[in-house]
């Protein structure tokens, strides 16, 4: 048997792997709490050879996509919306 050592991941590389989750399941048009399903887990340990976090639903719906809006001074209502394969985002600022 073969043991393959995971390298640990960056700060930024984790950060990476979270925005891209987060555009993968809206693309898609998953609900956030399928990342929660063992083989979403299983899947991504298997595939990313890293030691890496999975972000749980809560996270993927919270501060991962609050993070992916962005910060703002001004009262901001966003929506995400995928178009023709493309995440785009609708903002309302009042």
């Amino acid at each position: 048997m073969t043991v393959i050592a995971k390298a640990r991941w960056s700060l930024q590389q984790q950060a990476d792997l979270n925005h891209d989750l987060l555009h993968l399941f809206l693309a898609n048009q998953w609900p956030y709490n399928g990342i929660n399903n063992p083989e979403t887990i299983y899947f991504i340990n298997k595939w990313v050879n890293a030691d890496t976090e999975v972000p749980d639903c809560h996270q993927l719906s919270g501060s991962i996509l609050w993070k992916a809006v962005g910060d703002s001074k001004n009262s901001i209502i966003a929506m995400l919306m995928t178009v023709e394969n493309e995440v785009g985002m609708i903002w309302i600022v009042h």
